[in-house]
């Protein structure tokens, strides 16, 4: 594993490699166009573990199950909006740099 975070860390513009090359990576490392999927299937279960996890924190709270289901629905699209004004506001600082 160390000897691939080696590798992949070497070829930081993928688009600049010939196809040879790219076939080699996907082939042997599988850097970088699996690596994306991995983290988008990370990224959705970590949601589902934390959503779950609010659910549980806000039952043994309150007790009530309608609550912490609202609790945990005002969570996801909370979070959401949050992460997409952040992401704009990102966008906005990179423009100006």
């Amino acid at each position: 594993m160390e000897k691939i975070m080696r590798n992949t860390q070497e070829f930081k513009t993928p688009k600049t490699l010939s196809s040879r090359t790219r076939d080699f990576l996907t082939k042997h490392i599988g850097y970088p166009w699996t690596n994306h999927k991995i983290f988008f299937w990370k990224s959705i279960l970590y949601r589902i573990f934390s959503v779950i996890f609010t659910f549980l924190l806000a039952f043994m709270i309150t007790g009530s199950g309608s609550l912490s289901l609202g609790i945990s629905v005002f969570e996801i699209v909370s979070k959401t909006i949050m992460y997409y004004l952040f992401e704009v506001g990102w966008d906005n600082i990179h423009r100006k740099l």
